[in-house]
């Protein structure tokens, strides 16, 4: 991590107990919730189904994440408010919410930990203020860039995390696998579409995006890769001539080139592919003109 900073309160003292109603707030049995608050955090769980050892795993590393996602997108886009964590011992998805609060499904985590998704959903909630000043959510291809950039900035910031989508295979090997094969989602395609197309085609995509961003970051510099993530208009192929020089077809042939070369240079690439493969076995994989 490149700055870390940990929140001096006891785990002890930082334990509330608040009694609320059921969602509906009209029927069914009262639910005691437990909270459990960190400098920049309130974790929230059912005490039923979810320890307090598991609340603590999940705001430790929250403000360890909060910390290095911080340093990436600097001060001035770091978020003031507290972000409301819920853990939901039996969903299967995460996500960020209407009012910015991050939903962690269990079973969205291939270790039963909650931690899988964090660190890509606290990015999304570092960008819930540019989401509503920009109302990213009227551009067509917003979704492209966010949840790439989300999946990039989580792989650095927790580069050890063994859980979808890489499952610990190397992304050159995975991103490699998916190009080279003629079964990735090509970028010109899943841009305009990527509402559509992204959860049906979650293995190949989600690592994609990321991989996309890692090309501009190698290239170009860190700079240019806020300037698309952070661009307050859509970013469309003129755009991304005006910020990087190259319209976004020049950038996503240069990306292939890269992902190929990548792959090249790695000996054991087709084994390695062959294993993640045989790990996500089972897995729907998305084929042009069946899927879109």
């Amino acid at each position: 991590m490149t700055r870390h900073r940990t929140a001096i309160i006891s785990f002890v003292a930082a334990l509330a107990l608040v009694a609320c109603g059921n969602e509906t707030g009209t029927t069914g049995p009262t639910v005691t919730w437990l909270d459990l608050e960190s400098a920049h955090f309130i974790v929230r769980a059912n005490p039923a189904n979810t320890s307090s050892a598991e609340m603590e795993a999940v705001r430790n590393a929250a403000e360890a994440h909060f910390q290095s996602i911080s340093a990436i997108v600097g001060a001035e886009r770091t978020p003031a408010r507290t972000i409301l964590i819920l853990l939901d011992a039996t969903g299967s998805g995460s996500r960020v919410q209407g009012d910015g609060s991050i939903l962690l499904g269990r079973g969205s985590d291939t270790r039963g930990r909650y931690l899988d998704a964090l660190s890509h959903e606290v990015t999304h909630a570092f960008r819930y203020e540019f989401w509503n000043q920009f109302r990213t959510w009227e551009w067509p291809s917003f979704g492209f860039f966010e949840e790439g950039f989300a999946e990039f900035v989580g792989g650095e910031v927790d580069p050890d995390n063994d859980g979808f989508p890489l499952f610990g295979f190397p992304e050159d090997v995975v991103v490699g696998h998916w190009v080279l094969s003629g079964e990735g989602v090509p970028p010109g395609i899943l841009r305009p579409r990527n509402q559509e197309i992204n959860n049906q085609c979650e293995f190949q995509v989600y690592p994609m995006r990321a991989s996309w961003y890692r090309h501009i970051d190698e290239t170009y510099g860190r700079t240019a890769v806020l300037a698309i993530a952070y661009s307050e208009v859509e970013v469309t192929s003129q755009v991304g001539q005006n910020l990087l020089g190259v319209t976004l077809e020049e950038l996503d042939a240069a990306w292939e080139q890269w992902v190929s070369d990548r792959y090249a240079a790695i000996p054991d690439a087709d084994a390695l592919a062959q294993a993640y493969r045989q790990r996500i076995a089972g897995a729907h994989v998305c084929v042009a003109g069946v899927d879109y």
